[in-house]
């Protein structure tokens, strides 16, 4: 009886060893599951194309704002493309916009205004994945005009449920290396001047061209001023000012020393 007991113990030892091998491969593949996903989700924040595509402010098709007609609105495509196929379950792109956006149209992507300036878009079903090349695009409408592309904002981050959220590559803001000035590379240039420029149909302001700013400065080379209005004159004008005879212009012909 007792060679049958030991026996016993040592079976009984060795399924309880069996048995607790078991969660430890099953939590090793989960948090390869879970680092592979998080690897994705970087992988396609770095290589998603976002482009904002302002259309018009003059537009005939403002869709009713709570039933009731839209004044005036501004139109809008945002375009997201992956130059790869990209298998993904799930993902939500956050943005931020000045104004809100208050109607859309895609029969790919949902967008909706979360609070203050912040928006989320999402795939509708069957649309979550990505193929190369394909480009997943919505309409937006925005109770509001659009004049320049700076107040387009960068920084688009796309998240997924359990794991860290990332900022999108092509929606980060750059700097000219000559200039300096900034450059917004998910922002699609405005080159509709007739229905970009202009605030509404009924604007008659011109676009302040660096031409059309010469051509309506032309005629101030013909007005005669005294040398010294032109010499003395400092914008904005204060409301005194002493000018010294002696000292009046500043002598710059042997350079600064």
């Amino acid at each position: 009886m007792k060679l049958i007991y030991k026996w016993s113990v040592v079976i009984l030892s060795m399924g309880l060893m069996a048995c607790s091998e078991e969660p430890s491969a099953v939590n090793t593949q989960a948090t390869t599951t879970n680092v592979s996903s998080q690897m994705q989700l970087n992988a396609l924040a770095d290589s998603l194309v976002v482009k904002y595509d302002f259309i018009s402010n003059i537009e005939g098709d403002c869709p009713n704002k709570d039933s009731v007609a839209a004044k005036m609105c501004f139109s809008a495509h945002i375009n997201i493309t992956n130059p790869t196929d990209h298998p993904i379950n799930d993902w939500e792109i956050f943005y931020s916009q000045v104004y809100p956006t208050y109607a859309t149209q895609s029969e790919q992507l949902s967008l909706t205004h979360i609070n203050g300036d912040i928006h989320v878009i999402k795939p509708l079903a069957g649309h979550a994945s990505f193929k190369a090349n394909e480009t997943k695009t919505v309409k937006l409408w925005v109770e509001s005009s659009l004049i320049t592309e700076s107040e387009l904002m960068p920084n688009y981050w796309i998240a997924q449920s359990g794991f860290t959220s990332k900022v999108i590559k092509s929606t980060k803001t750059l700097s000219d290396p000559e200039t300096g000035l900034e450059i917004q590379p998910y922002v699609v240039p405005f080159s509709n001047q007739p229905l970009q420029s202009r605030a509404a149909s009924n604007d008659i302001n011109p676009l302040a061209t660096a031409n059309w700013l010469f051509d309506d400065n032309a005629n101030a080379q013909r007005i005669k001023l005294p040398n010294n209005t032109v010499k003395q004159a400092i914008i904005p004008t204060p409301t005194t000012m002493i000018v010294d005879p002696l000292k009046q212009q500043l002598d710059m012909s042997a350079g600064i020393l």
